[in-house]
């Protein structure tokens, strides 16, 4: 994994989640079109950035940036810091474009009229 020198954005996304998505993003066609529904500090996003600039991935991330009120200790450091600064810092750092909506995934899928090759998420598990 060429992401490896990286150090990963702090998340719940661990080594056997990382394949399987890696996996997965490397059935999106050259060009094709994902989208995370929940991207919190950015964890999985950089986990597949080599896959996402190889392929010239196009990647929408959406997300509150409040933190989900379930996830209690995660949910307050969202209160305490800028999330979206936080998010928008990671993937620079990973040298990915990333198109980013701040707001739920019930707002987004009103407003973000698309076809994904992808559709990832992982976002408040409450609704």
């Amino acid at each position: 994994m060429p992401t490896k020198d990286l150090k990963l954005p702090g998340g719940w996304f661990h080594k056997g989640d990382i394949k399987q998505y890696r996996s997965l993003v490397e059935q999106v066609p050259n060009g094709g079109k994902i989208i995370e529904l929940g991207v919190w500090k950015g964890r999985s996003l950089c986990s597949i950035a080599d896959i996402i600039i190889r392929k010239k991935l196009i990647v929408y991330a959406v997300d509150t940036f409040k933190g989900s009120p379930t996830e209690v200790k995660e949910h307050k450091e969202a209160k305490e810091i800028n999330l979206k600064k936080v998010f928008l810092d990671n993937i620079k750092k990973f040298k990915l474009k990333v198109k980013t909506y701040e707001m739920t995934t019930n707002e987004a899928a009103e407003q973000i009229n698309e076809k994904f090759d992808l559709i990832f998420i992982d976002a408040d598990h409450t609704e």
